[in-house]
């Protein structure tokens, strides 16, 4: 595994156009913490293909049980307790991951794999104590670059 460090911070609007289909965002209110299950989602209906995703609150255990068909947008880490991502591999259309700026540090946990349709843009402008590890690959399906959006590049770990 190889580490690499990269700023990670912002809000959903910093690259609100660099995404497609709609905002789901987690509640985790459901019977289980499966993203296909639509009581885990504020509007109560599971994430489809071209969706962009938003962790968010104290439910901090989502696992994705989506296959290959499904390709999310983006993800964007809008929490405040420490989250973990876990399941199937997650694939992105989108090639973004962001994570908002916290008073307090916390570190998110993604142990899937990552797949990114071309290369992946991870970060976003003036974040402090938010990390996100990676536990898994993540890999570009097109060979890409991973790459930061922003210039600040200390809280990511791949």
């Amino acid at each position: 595994m190889r580490t690499n460090a990269l700023g990670m911070g912002a809000v959903i609007a910093v690259c609100a156009i660099c995404v497609q289909g709609a905002t789901k965002i987690w509640t985790g209110s459901g019977a289980d913490a499966k993203f296909s299950t639509d009581g885990n989602w504020e509007d109560m209906a599971a994430p489809v293909n071209g969706d962009t995703l938003v962790f968010q609150g104290e439910n901090a255990v989502a696992e994705n049980d989506f296959d290959s068909t499904v390709q999310f947008a983006a993800i964007y880490m809008s929490n405040s307790v420490p989250f973990t991502i876990r399941g199937n591999t997650l694939y992105l259309s989108g090639s973004r991951i962001f994570a908002k700026t916290l008073s307090t540090t916390i570190t998110d946990r993604f142990e899937a794999d990552v797949v990114f349709s071309g290369g992946a843009y991870l970060g976003a402008a003036n974040v402090n104590r938010h990390h996100i590890t990676f536990g898994g690959t993540v890999a570009s399906a097109s060979g890409g670059d991973t790459a930061d959006c922003h210039s600040n590049r200390k809280h990511l770990h791949l």
